[in-house]
């Protein structure tokens, strides 16, 4: 175990999160439109949003992909995520917590809330939860199949009023689209 960490560590450049006070991760923003095109790969999702697997995304080392999610009209973003694959849940946990780490380093100032919180039967834990502002970053890692899975999120905050926003946004936005295929 001891191996699989300070490997994950030495592994980790910057997260280039760009600056998580304003926003912004992987080269989005939360609040600005995201671009679809034809090529657009997307999935609806139980909160109404879309989840959009990213064209342009900034991937620092250590990460596969960036989606974010987006309301289903506009298709403003009000969440963005890096994913990485772990053969196993030992070694995506020691990622979660390299990456834990390096945001509580790299952010300081924000407040740091109720973790570690162990995520169902099959493994996993949110090993961080943050917030400063609208703003709220969480890591956590779960096993997927016979795999795992290292997540880090830049989200609204859950009592802001910028989510509050973003959940009418979406309830809206379904609700027209369902009215426009009836």
């Amino acid at each position: 175990m001891g191996r699989v960490l300070l490997l994950c560590f030495f592994c980790l450049p910057g997260l280039s999160l760009a600056d998580a006070n304003q926003g912004e991760m992987g080269g989005y923003q939360l609040g600005q439109q995201y671009a679809m095109d034809a090529a657009t790969q997307w999935q609806a999702e139980n909160d109404k949003s879309v989840k959009i697997a990213t064209q342009q995304g900034i991937k620092p080392d250590g990460v596969d992909k960036v989606y974010v999610y987006a309301s289903p009209g506009s298709h403003t973003i009000g969440k963005i995520i890096y994913q990485n694959a772990y053969p196993d849940l030992d070694a995506a946990a020691a990622a979660a917590e390299a990456y834990r780490d390096q945001l509580q380093a790299e952010y300081p100032d924000w407040d740091r809330l109720k973790a570690p919180i162990p995520m169902g039967k099959a493994g996993g834990a949110i090993v961080s939860r943050m917030q400063s502002g609208a703003y709220a970053l969480i890591v956590y890692y779960k096993a997927v199949d016979d795999a795992a899975q290292l997540v880090v999120e830049l989200e609204y905050g859950g009592s802001s009023a910028e989510k509050k926003a973003w959940r009418k946004q979406l309830r809206e936005e379904a609700t027209a689209a369902a009215a426009t295929t009836d």
